[in-house]
């Protein structure tokens, strides 16, 4: 009997997209709205506040990710779900959008 072909699966296909150990859009969304704040508000005191919510959002975004790398994609498609699917059909299913 033949053995099965095997294919190599590269590490680097599989992983996430990860930067800062977080998501990496979610990281560049924090980093532009503490960055705002730190640069918009003109006062040492705002300057402080970005810094601390940067530091206390990357360190929740960086526990996210420990769980669930995608966590914030299947938090999206979960949002999309119906919160009822009907157990039938109707005739005129296949032309709704």
């Amino acid at each position: 009997m033949d053995q099965l072909q095997k294919i190599p699966i590269y590490q680097a296909i599989n992983k996430p997209v990860l930067f800062l150990g977080a998501e990496r859009s979610l990281v560049i969304f924090l980093g532009t709205m503490a960055g705002m704040l730190m640069w918009m508000g003109g006062t040492w005191f705002t300057f402080f506040v970005g810094l601390v919510i940067w530091f206390i959002g990357i360190y929740y975004l960086r526990e996210m990710a420990k769980k669930d790398p995608i966590m914030s994609t299947v938090f999206r498609k979960y949002q999309q779900y119906k919160k009822f699917y009907p157990a039938y059909t109707t005739p005129f299913a296949y032309f709704k959008q």
